[in-house]
């Protein structure tokens, strides 16, 4: 079992038999651990703010209002293990747990505050097991999932939005009466293979009228291009950001990774599909550009800063 404190070198290890094509065409740490723009040229793809949405209707009786912060979160279990890939640095149990004192971030434990939402003063987004992955295969989520589900049913004021990389678990672990109108299903898409496989595997499960599925392109290890078994259709919201660490376990931020969040904007544009950027990756406490910081989010062609929501979200007024 890893520990807390693991190297990266021997997570990579432990996660190339998920990687179709070996590890030599992923974008690797930066020498000096941080994010350096690319100051390369080129012709950046064109970008107009998007008119309609599809993959959503409705949502008269869920509609929320929320900063560009997301909204709450509730962990219903914390710890993970490696899926694929984009797991390597994962922000939660490389970074966040350990942080915290845990010292085994790959054992499940249960937690106990599930009536958190009850505090929640205004109907809110609810990102669910922010440490861990929902559809994780193991006795502790598969004993209390159950659970779990009636809270989402209870708070029915909230919408809760859960992220997988287990793609492939989500039609045996939906509740009988799936699907609920305020449950979003989203896939993690950290390049082209995952993006094919895992939004067309999304695709197969029914969604209520009043919800959405949608993609997490985070961290963003490689360009993806929409089409085919990952086209757009059906899909509601695409939120991207890239790999985020710290100086022991550096993220791998590639010179060209501004211009694959563009061209995700420019895709989900052309789709009406609203895109959301939610961070640009890199170590959060790095200073080495002063003048936006390592982690600040790039701004489009026209100075748009990708903070889109899907049509049920409304942003509160600062």
């Amino acid at each position: 079992m890893l520990r807390c404190r693991f190297p990266i070198e021997r997570m990579l290890r432990r996660l190339e038999e998920y990687s179709p094509s070996g590890w030599g065409s992923l974008p690797q740490p930066h020498p000096n651990h941080c994010y350096l723009p690319s100051s390369s040229g080129g012709t950046q793809p064109s970008f107009s703010p998007p008119t309609n949405r599809n993959g959503a209707t409705g949502m008269s009786k869920h509609a929320i209002t929320t900063d560009t912060k997301m909204g709450e979160s509730i962990g219903f279990w914390k710890g993970c293990r490696p899926a694929s890939v984009g797991c390597a640095t994962c922000y939660s149990i490389v970074i966040q747990m350990p942080g915290y004192g845990y010292k085994h971030p790959t054992q499940v434990t249960v937690n106990k505050d599930y009536d958190k939402p009850r505090r929640f003063k205004t109907p809110s987004m609810v990102f669910v097991c922010p440490w861990s992955d929902f559809f994780l295969d193991d006795p502790v989520p598969n004993a209390n999932r159950d659970e779990a589900w009636s809270i989402m049913r209870k708070y029915s004021q909230h919408i809760f939005w859960i992220t997988t990389k287990r793609e492939k678990n989500i039609a045996k672990m939906l509740p009988r009466d799936w699907p609920l109108p305020n449950v979003w299903l989203g896939v993690s898409t950290e390049n082209q293979h995952w993006a094919d496989k895992r939004m067309d595997a999304l695709r197969q499960i029914p969604i209520h009228p009043d919800a959405l599925r949608f993609v997490c392109a985070e961290p963003l290890l490689g360009p993806i291009t929409f089409s085919g078994p990952s086209d757009l259709k059906d899909f509601g919201w695409v939120i991207s950001g890239g790999e985020r660490g710290n100086r022991k376990h550096p993220p791998r931020l590639d010179p060209q990774l501004d211009q694959w969040f563009l061209n995700l904007a420019a895709q989900c544009t052309n789709a009406s599909v609203p895109f959301h950027l939610m961070q640009r990756g890199g170590i959060s406490k790095c200073k080495c550009h002063a003048s936006y910081g390592c982690r600040a989010i790039p701004p489009g062609p026209n100075g748009q800063t990708f903070e889109e929501f899907p049509p049920q979200v409304q942003i509160a007024s600062p």
